[in-house]
């Protein structure tokens, strides 16, 4: 009996602190955005703690990207089909960190759900494997960590308890999340945070669309096709502003980026907002419009 105690004692007690390396070589990124997670836990539970990071991130200090525009940018660049399979490699991260315009990326390449019983016992746990990548390749800051309890769950956070009803519908249990959360503020209280966050609170600007153009051609009776094309830095949002429509998303590749509204009259101009991940927002007229 004393030696089936001291076993369930020695698990809990090897999951207790976060191993965790700074890389004081590398300077500090500003910027960052967390790449979808990777590994065999639930993608409710992925994106549930892909959604903590984010939170945590900014919480130290950091500019961090929207999920959303990462996410386009991965499907637009062609790295991600299906989030649930999305894999990336270290070979990669300088590349993807240019597309969506940041100093860093985060990256759980493995969040990992496992159980097991033994006789009377049944331990349920997480494990993540995190590391911050800058845009040149460097690893900044790593860590690895896993939380498991034997019976109960408390959550830490509020943003979880939020989510009970919600991911509770997809199949993702209470004591899951609130492993989920155990684990990512175990996570962030070892995050480095960005010293110079002062320095770099205010939201980078948007890059302006350039090189445009537009034409409208008659395609059928009371009916004008308004074709534009601009120029902007890939990775950004660009909506067009079209007569009565508004927000009217173009297609990029390359940097050039495309839309087509069919109107009953030809416009004398449009309006192109280009948008970054960070909330900036820069507008170019093309024409007449004002």
């Amino acid at each position: 009996m004393m030696r089936s105690t001291w076993f369930a004692l020695s698990l809990l007690a090897s999951c207790a602190g976060v191993s965790h390396r700074l890389d004081a070589r590398v300077a500090s990124p500003h910027s960052i955005a967390v790449l979808p997670i990777e590994g065999s836990a639930s993608l409710a539970e992925r994106e549930l703690a892909r959604g903590l990071l984010v939170a945590r991130l900014r919480e130290h200090g950091f500019v961090v990207v929207e999920s959303q525009h990462v996410d386009r940018v991965l499907s637009e660049t062609g790295r991600m089909t299906d989030p649930d399979a999305f894999r990336a490699e270290l070979g990669a991260i300088p590349a993807i960190s240019h597309a969506v315009g940041v100093d860093a990326l985060l990256h759980v390449a493995s969040f990992d759900e496992s159980s097991w019983n033994a006789i009377a016992l049944r331990r349920h746990s997480l494990s993540a494997s995190l590391q911050i990548v800058t845009k040149d390749g460097a690893v900044w800051w790593s860590a690895r960590h896993s939380v498991g309890e034997l019976g109960g769950f408390a959550l830490k956070s509020g943003q979880v308890i939020t989510e009970l009803l919600a991911q509770g519908a997809h199949g993702t249990s209470a004591a899951s999340l609130g492993k989920i959360d155990t684990l990512l503020e175990d996570v962030a209280a070892v995050l480095p945070t960005d010293s110079d966050r002062a320095e770099h609170a205010e939201v980078a600007a948007a890059p302006p669309a350039r090189e445009g153009r537009f034409e409208s051609t008659s395609v059928a009776a009371g009916r004008v096709r308004t074709v534009v094309e601009v120029r902007c830095e890939e990775g950004m949002l660009l909506l067009v502003d079209v007569g009565p429509l508004q927000g009217v998303p173009m297609a990029g590749a390359g940097g050039v980026y495309r839309a087509a509204v069919d109107l009953p009259a030809a416009q004398s101009g449009v309006v192109v907002r280009s948008r970054n991940g960070q909330g900036g927002e820069a507008s170019s007229t093309i024409g007449g419009a004002q």
